[in-house]
C-alpha cells in the first residue's frame, strides 16, 4: 500500500522526468522562435500540446484507462497516435503533398514525428510569404474536411441522379408526398430540419413539423430532416411515400457503400431501417421552389423561432 503525502508529492516533482521522444528533441532556442511566430496563441498552445503528448487522442486516452477504441476513426486500420493522426494517415498525408502545401521533402525521410514537426515549423517560419503559405494550408485542410465529412459528390451530366426507388416496385405509385429540407448556419453550427406531408396529386397538407438541433456539416441537416420526416410519416400511417428533396448529394448517398463521415453513416442506417417499414418509398430531386414550405420550417428552427413543432 502506497500513502501519498505532501512530502512524497514534492519529491516526485523534483525527480528528473523521462521526456517523450518528440519533446526531448526540442531545444530552448527552437521554442523561443516558435513562441515568437506571428500566429494565434491557440495554435502555439496546440503545437506545445502536440509535442508533449497532451492532446486527447484515442491512444493516449486508452493508455490512461479510458474505455476507448484506439483505432483511427478515418482509416480504421492503424491506431490513433500523434504521428498517424497528423501525418501518416492516408486521409491526412495527401495534405502534405508538394502540390497542396508546397513542402518539398519526402515524409519517409523523417521516421520520427518530432523531427518532422520541427522541420515543418522551421520551414514555415523561414518563409517570407508565410501568410500565403498558411492560407494555402487552411484552404487545403478545409476542402479535405468538407469533401470527407459531407461526402460531396459532383453529379456530372453523364451520371446525373434525379430519382431513386428505395422500397417497392417502380410501377407501384406512391400516394403521399414528403417534402424535406434542412438549414444550417456554418458560423454557429445551428441547424434546423423541416418536413411537410401532403397528398401527391393535390395541395392538401396532411401534416408536418420542424425541429432545431446542432449539426457539423450541411449535409447532416438534410439527412436529419429526411429521418425525422420519415418517422413522422410512418407514425401518421402513410406507407406509400415519395420524398421530395433539393439536395442532389442526398440522392447520391443511397446506393453508395463507400466511406463516409460517421454521423452521415448513422443517419443513413436509420433511414434504411425506416424505409423497410414502408410499402413504397421513392426519393426524387426537385427544384428548390418545390421544397419552399419545408425550407421555411427548417429556417425557423435554425433561427430558434421554433424549437420543436408538429401539426
Amino acid at each position: 500500500m502506497v500513502f501519498f503525502s505532501t512530502k512524497s508529492g514534492y519529491t516526485l516533482l523534483c525527480e528528473p522526468r523521462v521526456l517523450s521522444s518528440s519533446q526531448s528533441q526540442v531545444s530552448p532556442s527552437w521554442w523561443r522562435k516558435f513562441w515568437a511566430l506571428p500566429i494565434l496563441p491557440r495554435w502555439k498552445i496546440f503545437g506545445w500540446k502536440l509535442l508533449h503528448d497532451a492532446l486527447p487522442l484515442a491512444t493516449i486516452l486508452h493508455a490512461r484507462g479510458l474505455p476507448i477504441d484506439p483505432v483511427c476513426a478515418f482509416c480504421h486500420v492503424e491506431v490513433e497516435s500523434v504521428s498517424h493522426t497528423f501525418r501518416d494517415c492516408p486521409v491526412i498525408c495527401s495534405l502534405w503533398l508538394p502540390e497542396a502545401l508546397g513542402i518539398q521533402w519526402d515524409l519517409m525521410q523523417f521516421p520520427s514525428f518530432g523531427v518532422w514537426f520541427l522541420r515543418t515549423i522551421s520551414h514555415f517560419s523561414s518563409l517570407k510569404d508565410w501568410k500565403e503559405w498558411l492560407l494555402r494550408a487552411m484552404q487545403a485542410q478545409t476542402w479535405k474536411r468538407y469533401s470527407k465529412s459531407t461526402c460531396l459528390v459532383f453529379l456530372e451530366a453523364k451520371q446525373d441522379v434525379r430519382w431513386h426507388c428505395l422500397r417497392g416496385l417502380p410501377n407501384i405509385s406512391p400516394t403521399t408526398c414528403l417534402i424535406i429540407d434542412g438549414a444550417w448556419d456554418c458560423s454557429t453550427y445551428r441547424a434546423g430540419a423541416g418536413w411537410l406531408v401532403r397528398e401527391l396529386y393535390s395541395s392538401e397538407v396532411l401534416g408536418g413539423g420542424c425541429r432545431a438541433f446542432m449539426a457539423s456539416p450541411a449535409l447532416q441537416s438534410e439527412l436529419q430532416a429526411c429521418v425525422w420526416g420519415l418517422e413522422f410519416a410512418i407514425h401518421r400511417g402513410f406507407l406509400k411515400i415519395q420524398v421530395y428533396t433539393d439536395c442532389a448529394a442526398l440522392l447520391a448517398l443511397f446506393p453508395s457503400s463507400g466511406s463516409m463521415e460517421i454521423s452521415a453513416w448513422w443517419l443513413i442506417q436509420e433511414m434504411r431501417a425506416l424505409v423497410h417499414s414502408l410499402l413504397v418509398c421513392q426519393v426524387q430531386k426537385v427544384p428548390c421552389l418545390w421544397v419552399t414550405p419545408a425550407h421555411w420550417l427548417a429556417g425557423w428552427a435554425r433561427r430558434r423561432q421554433l424549437l420543436y413543432f408538429l401539426f
